[in-house]
């Protein structure tokens, strides 16, 4: 697991590293294995300037065949949120797909995670009302979609 990481106050340089993982920030070992086992999967992470994360998002193979990825794991310390900071993760995470070959993004979350709902609308996602592929995921309820263009 992550551990917290210790935020200066001022968060006023938020303005993060984003990176391709480094296993030595992530302290879970299936993240690392998820992410690590095809070259059209990644996780991105950001850190403040002193190296302290805040957050990550990945990307990973949802509907091969069809071009399509998943995002996936989009989680922000609570003190990083409110800085637009997840928008700089999904800018990360939608170029990633790109380079990959992916043609749309696709990702499942629940109703009760409204401002994750208002970001992913916000950021272009198309609710789609229900899973694609019967969804992986028997808990989430809320299905979005985003076709990349090029």
């Amino acid at each position: 697991m992550l551990q917290s990481p210790k935020l200066s106050a001022n968060l006023s340089n938020l303005t993060a590293l984003i990176f391709q993982e480094r296993p030595t920030l992530i302290r879970s070992s299936t993240i690392s294995a998820l992410f690590t086992t095809s070259p059209k999967r990644q996780y991105f992470i950001a850190v403040n300037d002193h190296g302290d994360v805040l957050g990550g998002n990945g990307i990973a193979e949802y509907d091969a065949p069809n071009g399509v990825a998943e995002l996936q794991k989009l989680y922000l310390t609570e003190a990083a949120r409110g800085h637009h900071l997840s928008y700089r993760l999904l800018d990360a995470a939608v170029a990633f797909a790109k380079e990959a070959g992916y043609h749309q993004l696709y990702l499942e979350t629940q109703h009760q995670l409204t401002t994750a709902i208002h970001l992913y609308q916000s950021y272009g996602f198309t609710d789609l009302g229900h899973p694609l592929n019967n969804g992986e995921h028997s808990a989430m309820d809320r299905f979005f979609g985003l076709t990349l263009q090029k």
